[in-house]
């Protein structure tokens, strides 16, 4: 191969190799002797990052999905457990309080109701947020709570006396004696009625909201769904 070059005489003719003539036609640097030291990278090497390794696989994708909804019916959780541990201390506070006037065969209905309460908030924690037993605990729970607030933490606090009475009207001499622990049953009982009340419709209005979220959520899936569908058939 031949190239033509200027010299200090004119033009002259001279031979040169192949090699030489790469090496002044092209930039020092940009050659391979050169650039040696230079980190190369091919394509989805360890310098790079591929795009399967950022997007989670489909055994990840379940159970990221499944601790978001833990995350989310942590709240849920929690109120569902206070609800069963109230009911229970309800339930044992009806059969041990000191109150004459009011016997144990008269407090076994509302104990029974707080037992049936209790079962239906259990059930529910593991139920999840679209369980029928959801709706039902807040079916169970708002009458539950305005006949408490309404109703029984009046009465109670408008009958609390500290004594006890025997006798009077056709009976003979009416006869009363100092009772404590009678006042302060009535007076536990009407602070029990109200908060308990209060605490239970707040109860209620969480089961019942979150409920007909979930079936509306199931909604907005099922379309999705069969947009989805819809799409394949026409594609």
């Amino acid at each position: 191969m031949f190239s033509w070059c200027n010299s200090a005489n004119g033009l002259e003719h001279q031979p040169r190799s192949s090699s030489s003539t790469t090496k002044n036609n092209h930039h020092p640097m940009l050659t391979l002797e050169n650039n040696n030291h230079l980190p190369r990278r091919r394509p989805f090497s360890g310098g790079t990052t591929r795009l399967t390794s950022i997007l989670p696989t489909e055994g990840e994708g379940i159970v990221l999905s499944e601790q978001v909804n833990h995350f989310r019916q942590q709240p849920a959780y929690r109120m569902l457990s206070a609800v069963v541990g109230l009911s229970c201390v309800n339930i044992v506070y009806s059969m041990l309080r000191p109150d004459p006037d009011i016997g144990l065969m008269m407090r076994m209905p509302r104990i029974f109701w707080e037992i049936c309460i209790s079962c239906t908030a259990a059930i529910s924690v593991g139920g999840g947020e679209g369980s029928i037993f959801r709706l039902l605990l807040a079916m169970m729970l708002g009458p539950t709570a305005l006949i408490d607030i309404f109703f029984w933490g009046p009465i109670l606090g408008a009958t609390t006396t500290f004594q006890t009475c025997t006798g009077g009207y056709l009976r003979g001499p009416r006869f009363c004696r100092l009772d404590m622990g009678k006042g302060i049953g009535r007076i536990v009982g009407m602070v029990q009625s109200v908060f308990g009340g209060a605490f239970y419709m707040l109860a209620a209005a969480v089961c019942w909201s979150e409920y007909w979220q979930a079936q509306r959520m199931r909604e907005e899936e099922a379309r999705m769904r069969a947009r989805i569908v819809d799409y394949s058939y026409e594609h």
